[in-house]
């Protein structure tokens, strides 16, 4: 059971919806075997919370994941060892074939040239020159 990468575990990554109402939003990705993922699943509400823990939603596959921009990543994915997440002895419930978002190659190329540069996105160094400003006294 290996974190992924360096993310924030605190991050959304996915949204689960029941019935296009959304009932649980997923967080804290971490890869359990070949094909599974596991994930730490937030109620949004009390609703929610009552929809996640019940097994049919899981058995009978439905429940549909989204990204936080809505996109679907695998319209096939479906839960497994769900019966402890039900009874509420996890907040963890792993799925297969849905790894977490990969940052796109034009944020990871802009990323490695501040990196580069020693810049990142916190920070910003002005390199314009004094007088290109237009400083005038």
């Amino acid at each position: 059971m290996a974190n992924v990468e360096n993310r924030d575990r605190d991050a959304p990554m996915f949204v689960i919806y029941c019935n296009e109402r959304r009932v649980a939003t997923m967080f804290d990705p971490q890869f359990e075997d070949m094909f599974w993922c596991s994930y730490r699943l937030e109620p949004i509400d009390e609703f929610g919370d009552r929809v996640i823990h019940d097994v049919t939603i899981w058995e009978h596959v439905a429940f549909v994941v989204k990204d936080m921009q809505g996109n679907l990543p695998n319209s096939n994915t479906f839960s497994g060892g769900f019966a402890d997440f039900c009874d509420r002895k996890t907040d963890r419930l792993s799925f297969r074939s849905l790894w977490p978002p990969r940052p796109s190659l034009t944020s990871r190329v802009f990323a490695a040239f501040a990196g580069l540069v020693g810049c990142n996105s916190q920070t910003r160094k002005n390199t314009e020159p004094e007088t290109a400003r237009g400083s005038r006294g």
